[in-house]
Order: C-alpha cells, then sequence, then structure tokens
C-alpha cells in the first residue's frame, strides 16, 4: 500500500428524492482500485439508495458499468474494483420532511499487485414490498448491476408463483426460472423464495398472489458483485 493515496468527500442527500450531484473518484495512476469507508448519518423519514458507475480504459466508453439502487443506511467498507468510478445517493421516501441526511467517505487507493482480502465487493438492494391483489401479478424489474435476486413475501396472501424472465437486446422474453412459494409447507432456507438466483439481461421479477380473495405483499433483493462478470 506504499504511495496510497486518501481523499474525504461529504455528500449532503437531499429530501425531495433528486439525485446528488455525482462524485468522481479516480484517475490515480498505477490504482487498480479503491477501499472505501463510508458513514451514514440517516435521519428519520429517509431512505437512501446509492448508484455507482465504474470506469476503465475502454475505448470510446462514455457509460461504464452501472451498478444502480443499492441500499444505504449505515455505511461500512467496500473496495471497487475499478479505477476510477462516480457516486451519486437519492432519498426514496421523497417529501417526507425529514432533515437532510449526510455521507461521508474516505477513499484510499489501491496500488496494483496489492492483494485485498479484508474489503468486500457485495452490495444489497430492495424492491417493495408492493401490494399484489388476489390474483394479479406484481413486476420487478431488475436494477443495472444486479446480478442475483431473491423472492419474498411480507403478507401471504396465498402461495405465490414466481417467474424470472429476461429480454435478451430487448426481444422476446424468456422465462429462466418458475418455482412456487407455499406457506402450507415447511421449506429450509435454500429453497422455495429464499435462495440468491441469477438475474438475466433486462431481467424482470413476476410474482403472482394465488391466494383466492386476499391481498398480499411482494419484495424482491437485489445482490450486486462489482467483482463478478455477468
Amino acid at each position: 500500500m506504499t504511495g496510497f493515496k486518501v481523499r474525504k468527500y461529504v455528500i449532503e442527500v437531499p429530501t425531495d428524492g433528486s439525485t446528488t450531484s455525482s462524485v468522481f473518484i479516480g484517475n490515480e495512476p498505477n490504482a487498480c482500485g479503491w477501499l472505501l469507508s463510508l458513514s451514514v448519518n440517516l435521519q428519520d423519514g429517509q431512505f437512501i439508495t446509492g448508484n455507482l458507475r465504474g470506469r476503465d480504459l475502454w475505448e470510446d466508453n462514455r457509460r461504464g458499468v452501472q451498478f444502480d439502487d443499492w441500499d444505504l443506511s449505515r455505511g461500512g467498507n467496500l473496495f471497487v474494483p475499478y479505477i476510477s468510478f462516480e457516486l451519486s445517493f437519492q432519498d426514496t421516501v421523497a417529501g417526507s420532511g425529514a432533515d437532510i441526511s449526510e455521507i461521508r467517505i474516505v477513499a484510499r487507493s489501491v496500488a496494483l499487485g496489492t492483494q485485498v482480502d479484508h474489503y468486500n465487493s457485495i452490495l444489497y438492494g430492495t424492491a417493495g414490498p408492493t401490494a399484489v391483489a388476489s390474483g394479479a401479478t406484481g413486476t420487478f424489474t431488475a436494477p443495472r448491476g444486479a446480478g442475483w435476486f431473491q423472492a419474498n413475501v411480507g403478507t401471504a396472501g396465498g402461495d405465490w408463483d414466481v417467474v424470472s424472465r429476461r429480454t435478451p437486446g430487448g426481444g422476446t422474453a424468456e422465462a429462466l426460472a418458475a418455482y412456487n412459494i407455499d406457506f402450507g409447507e415447511s421449506t429450509s432456507p435454500d429453497v422455495g423464495g429464499q435462495a440468491w438466483r441469477l438475474v438475466g439481461a433486462n431481467g424482470t421479477v413476476l410474482m403472482t398472489n394465488n391466494h383466492g380473495s386476499a391481498a398480499g405483499s411482494a419484495i424482491v433483493y437485489w445482490r450486486y458483485d462489482l467483482k463478478s462478470l455477468t
């Protein structure tokens, strides 16, 4: 870690739902990534999500690799395996009247050849809970960069059918997985809705409430790995 650089940032997240200005971190010679330490002063009434755009020396690439809508509530440590990247944040409970939350970030560059084994590169996001009427289907679109999903239910309704689909190139939707969450049976954590499953290209998750009369609520969790290739 000899010669690493340290940069510090303070970001205020507005309460109106608007996205903060992007913070650019990078352009450090011989860096292969950055170690981030984040501390969040989260105010009551706010729910913050973040966006990260990874950049490298790709020819004519202005968009980078995007990881959108991951949750941030208390902070922690994160390894970002890109030579430069941008961060932005937003409050998804817009107009709550809460005070402005503050995010403090310390970024430390990681030199080429440095082994990083004490920071992970995993982020998580949440979609829902979404009310789903009896016999209806809730549709959840995967955010950019999400590699896995986990389907869960906030209120049961009946049993639930879950279908994961991909739409390559915006064409015809293809089913990748279909299964059922049944509250009448005992299930272990690695089956039913509790397992992490891959998200396909332009992925969506459909959750159908099979109860004959009662509404329920559906939740989908997203998992991001900045070091994975999807």
